[in-house]
């Protein structure tokens, strides 16, 4: 410890040993704990406290009164401890873990003493059903990062022992703790390693609740890779176990919301509220748990993605409130970033843009590969909407990259799209990412909400070019087909005002007006801008100006009246 001395002036070798004790003790500390760690006398404990008192490395913590201390400088006293040879390091931990153990009561004092020793030091952990006690704890006061950490060195710990049945179900808690508290956070692949053992444990365990759960976050695992049908097996085992034993109704929950989750991403987004709304209930009464607040979040994402962008945004910022009301920022940083994606799909650019600065604005530690996917995606979106496509292009790049991270190259963003287009159009083609690969590989996925995207992009993308009617409209009826069947409202009308331009080109124009009022219906709720101008303008070539009044109020009333003025001028000349 000599070398130690050297950077810490004014401290003696029995300093040395105090100040350590102090070190890898979670404040305040008191002097009954410090006894009986040191085994030394109050008295001479006291004096050698006071030293360091003296000297400014500790404070007296006069809100508890006499007796308890603190660091004066936590860093230091972190470089204190980096200069530890390890040998000495662990020895004080042990001496500090058998303290708190001797001194302390089996509750959430001595599970968080021990934790912070164990993380402090380094030591490996021995006292393994006190660290999850400690994870439960922190995850229960929506500490999602401190809880992860005590779940993990657990599990590292624990991974090449080999286990009783007691000690097996305290594997299984930890790793339902971890999986649940960092979600999307977490490599999937760590995340089967652990549920995969958690789950041949469950055969000696014999605990239904357990493996329940555990079936469910491994079925999640695949949900948010866009892989349905490993999913699916995972929860119909789960249904068939619900249906053996009598579970608590916050299980059934779990797995009803799980299998909503299961046909959002397959594209049902009819069939996704139904199943979400009788699982959640009345949401007008929000839930206490974050894992029910999460499925409330993407109801609030598929309404939007249904035509029901007020009752989405609504549902989506009660939850960001509730969110402050438990302090769980990672919950409220989820619903800012779903309200975004929603807000984009509705062309609210500058309501959607503010969250957006809201969420990077995050210190970068706390924006995990599921956050930056589609948040760079709505960078990209914005910056494009505004005219700047080469900062739309750097965004896209960083988009693609975190995708790579997460594991999956699947997204619920038909604005990825119309930003390739115009990106491609300008000769800024990502070599990986780009229209060509993207909408081939949508064609190809089991989503038929996505897949309905593709079909009209690519038609889209046609008619810009010249192309065949043939072939456009051969898309266009494939999208609108699929759009229909998933209850998408709102890309469905982009689809129908797409396949109006057809129609009018070929004069039908009967069959363009009713295509025109059905997206109307849609936009007028959402938002009145999304009907594209040049539809409008098209539409009125035909209509005498004498008409005009009356078929806009037939299909656009309340429509933007700077636009009725142009067709009015365009249609009277």
């Amino acid at each position: 410890m000599n070398r130690v001395a050297e950077q810490f002036p004014g401290m003696d070798e029995k300093n040395q040993e105090i100040y350590l004790l102090l070190s890898l003790l979670p404040p305040p500390i008191s002097l009954d704990v410090l006894c009986a760690i040191t085994d030394l006398a109050p008295v001479r404990v006291l004096q050698l406290v006071e030293a360091l008192v003296k000297a400014g490395y500790l404070h007296r913590y006069l809100e508890k009164g006499a007796g308890y201390y603190y660091l004066s400088d936590p860093k230091a006293a972190g470089d204190f401890i980096s200069r530890v040879p390890a040998k000495a390091l662990h020895n004080a931990a042990r001496r500090a873990i058998a303290g708190v153990c001797d001194h302390l009561p089996d509750d959430t004092k001595r599970w968080l003493s021990l934790a912070y020793v164990y993380q402090v030091s380094g030591l490996p952990v021995r006292h393994f059903k006190e660290l999850v006690q400690a994870g439960h704890y922190c995850l229960g006061l929506n500490l999602p990062i401190d809880a992860a950490a005590y779940y993990r060195m657990v599990l590292d710990a624990m991974e090449t022992e080999t286990l009783d049945p007691v000690a097996q179900e305290t594997f299984i808690d930890a790793t339902v703790g971890l999986c649940t508290c960092r979600d999307t956070a977490l490599s999937k692949d760590i995340q089967r390693k652990f549920l995969g053992r958690s789950l041949e444990f469950c055969a000696t365990v014999g605990d239904p609740v357990r493996k329940v759960r555990l079936m469910v976050l491994i079925a999640k695992t695949y949900i948010k890779t866009a892989r349905a049908d490993e999913a699916n097996e995972y929860l119909e085992q789960a249904w068939q176990m619900l249906a053996d034993h009598d579970f608590p109704a916050d299980v059934r929950v779990q797995v009803a919301l799980a299998n909503s989750e299961v046909l959002f991403w397959q594209g049902y987004i009819t069939k996704a509220i139904e199943r979400y709304e009788s699982a959640i209930g009345n949401h007008e009464e929000l839930p206490a748990d974050v894992e029910t607040l999460k499925s409330c979040i993407r109801l609030g994402w598929i309404y939007g993605i249904a035509g029901e962008t007020a009752r989405g945004v609504g549902l989506i910022r009660a939850v960001r409130r509730k969110a402050r009301e438990l302090c769980a920022p990672d919950l409220e940083r989820y619903a800012t970033l779903i309200l975004v994606v929603v807000l984009a799909e509705a062309a609210r650019i500058d309501e959607g843009e503010a969250f957006l600065d809201e969420i990077f604005s995050t210190p970068t530690k706390f924006l995990d590969p599921y956050t930056l996917w589609p948040g760079n995606g709505k960078r990209a979106y914005f910056a494009y909407c505004r005219g700047e496509y080469e900062k739309a292009f750097e965004y896209q790049k960083q988009a693609y990259e975190n995708s790579k991270a997460l594991g999956t190259p699947h997204h619920r963003g038909p604005d990825n799209l119309e930003v390739m287009l115009a990106l491609e159009e300008r000769g800024m083609v990502h070599p990986e990412w780009n229209f060509k690969s993207d909408v081939k590989r949508l064609l190809g996925w089991p989503d038929i909400y996505m897949k309905g995207v593709a079909f009209r992009f690519r038609a889209l993308k046609t008619l810009k070019e010249k192309g065949a009617t043939e072939a456009i409209e051969a898309d266009l009826k494939e999208s609108i087909a699929l759009l229909t069947r998933a209850g998408a409202r709102v890309e469905l009308a982009h689809a129908q005002t797409l396949m109006a331009r057809i129609r009018i080109g070929e004069n039908k124009i009967p069959v363009a007006e009713k295509l025109l009022k059905s997206a109307w219906e849609v936009f007028s709720k959402v938002n009145p801008a999304l009907f594209p101008p040049a539809i409008v303008i098209m539409r009125f070539r035909f209509v005498p100006a004498w008409q005009f009044d009356q078929f806009f109020e037939k299909f656009s009333s309340g429509y933007d009246q700077k636009v009725k003025q142009n067709c009015t001028q365009l249609a009277s000349r």
